[in-house]
């Protein structure tokens, strides 16, 4: 049930981009910068495209930013983690030589009724 609705809502989206193509297939010049400052600099770098390749190349751009920043913002919380699973790695550890130093390698249950 959940591959059909995966699917469906691939289809939709991709159906949309499909429409969005269609529609917007008119060709568009985008500048690096305005004439009056391209002239005094000397850069007149221009592409021309079809409107919605520079809609999609907009919207995949300011997604990758998005994710960037996420990643970044939720760095300190990975690095929590990574600090929690040494301790917790370490805690088992010392459990481990506890248990082998008490001679008790039975189950925790068993030990606790003797």
């Amino acid at each position: 049930m959940l591959r059909f609705i995966k699917l469906t809502i691939a289809t939709i989206v991709m159906l949309a981009i499909v429409l969005v193509a269609v529609a917007n297939r008119e060709l568009v010049t985008v500048k690096l910068l305005p004439d009056p400052i391209s002239e005094v600099l000397g850069l007149t770098y221009a592409v021309t495209l079809p409107l919605f390749i520079i809609l999609l190349a907009a919207v995949l751009i300011g997604l990758l930013l998005g994710y960037l920043i996420e990643w970044i913002r939720e760095r300190k919380h990975r690095r929590e983690v990574t600090i929690k699973a040494r301790e917790l790695s370490k805690l088992e550890t010392e459990i481990q030589k506890m248990k082998k130093d008490s001679g008790s390698q039975e189950d925790d249950v068993l030990a606790l009724l003797n």
